[in-house]
């Protein structure tokens, strides 16, 4: 009896030590039919007056608005890490999963529990990320929001906010412990749509249905065009007479991330 109980303790401890399967793969090909006006909208916000604009996919969920710091997640995080109370958002690479990954466990299910809003897939080999459709249809749609980054040059563009000399950014990568001692931080910069303190990257992910009308603005917008040798990295000041939630300030984000897309086009 003793034997086989060790014996079942082991098994499930390999079970749980393996990394989580991620359900989705890089591809060339673009799936949205979706107007470029109607498409899912990232903004991602530094200190000091920094942002970053683009147009997104939607993969999976129902959700409007998600909102947190966002941070690079992989599969290599242990399973075993207590989830931390910070709002924060999973930045997944999808080209390829790990040896021996778990059939059980899914990186986006893992993600969830360690307290992530949403998912931001993208990939360093290929223009996009696509859902695998089994996972799709399987998954309960509404409880995870799942987007895709929309091409490569985006990706990487993205990515060199968090690399010096842009960014040396201190949740660049999940540490629950480091965002949980940053929750109060993070979610200040929540409430005044705009980081409160250097160190992350304020992420928004919308759809227009979210956007109220300009009737709700709290003040004028100011925005800078977009610098032709980097598109999707420009710099941008709100200025507004009060700060409001999120309900109230994301028409001003909204108008401003549009102004900053529009010259890209």
């Amino acid at each position: 009896m003793k034997f086989g109980a060790l014996l079942l303790l082991l098994i499930l401890h390999n079970v749980s030590a393996q990394p989580p399967h991620i359900p989705a793969s890089p591809t060339n090909t673009t799936l949205s039919i979706m107007s470029y006006d109607l498409m899912p909208k990232l903004l991602v916000q530094f200190c000091p007056e920094r942002i970053y604009a683009d147009t997104i996919n939607r993969e999976l969920g129902a959700q409007d608005i998600s909102q947190g710091a966002l941070v690079h997640f992989s599969a290599d995080i242990d399973s075993d890490i207590a989830p931390t109370t910070a709002p924060w958002i999973a930045l997944i690479p999808c080209d390829r999963n790990a040896t021996g990954h778990s059939q059980e466990l899914d990186i986006f299910t893992l993600a969830r529990n360690k307290g992530a809003r949403a998912a931001l897939l993208y990939s360093i080999t290929s223009e996009t990320c696509h859902i695998n459709p089994v996972y799709a249809h399987s998954a309960s749609n509404g409880e995870f929001d799942i987007f895709s980054m929309r091409s490569l040059s985006s990706t990487r563009i993205l990515e060199s906010q968090f690399q010096p000399p842009l960014g040396d950014l201190a949740y660049g990568s999940y540490e629950a412990q480091r965002l949980s001692d940053s929750a109060g931080t993070i979610n200040s910069g929540i409430q005044s749509q705009k980081p409160v303190a250097a160190g992350f990257g304020l992420a928004t992910l919308f759809t227009n249905a979210t956007v109220a009308t300009s009737s709700e603005l709290g003040g004028p917008v100011t925005t800078t065009s977009a610098p032709a040798n980097s598109p999707s990295s420009v710099t941008a000041n709100t200025n507004t007479a009060t700060r409001s939630p999120a309900s109230v300030m994301l028409p001003v984000l909204y108008i401003c991330l549009q102004a900053l897309l529009t010259s890209r086009r």
